[in-house]
C-alpha cells in the first residue's frame, strides 16, 4: 500500500492524463489519513500531523507520540516519486 501525499505538477504540464471521471465520487469515503513526522535523528520524538479533508496542505493539528505506531511518514512528494514508486509496484 502505498499512502503519501503529492503535488499536481504531473496533471498541470499534461504528463497525467485524466482518464476520467466517477459520477458517484464521493470524497467523504476517501479521508485524508494522519501522517507521523519523524526526525531523522531520533532526537525529537515524533509528531502525529492531521490535515484539512478539504486542504491536504492545512495542517488541523499536531500530536507528540511517544511511538510512531507504525504510521505512514509525513512529507510531500513530487510527481517524478510517485510515478518510480507506482512503476516499481506494479512489476
Amino acid at each position: 500500500m502505498l499512502r503519501l501525499r503529492f503535488g499536481d505538477l504531473g496533471l498541470l504540464k499534461g504528463l497525467w492524463p485524466v482518464i476520467g471521471k466517477l459520477p458517484d465520487w464521493n470524497p467523504a469515503k476517501w479521508p485524508m489519513s494522519s501522517a507521523v513526522r519523524r526526525d531523522p535523528l531520533g532526537i525529537r520524538r515524533p509528531v502525529l500531523v492531521r490535515y484539512d479533508d478539504n486542504d491536504p496542505s492545512k495542517v488541523l493539528s499536531e500530536e507528540i507520540l511517544e511511538n510512531d505506531n507504525d504510521l505512514p511518514s509525513d512529507g510531500l512528494a513530487g510527481y517524478g516519486f510517485v510515478e518510480a514508486k507506482l512503476s516499481k509496484m506494479l512489476v
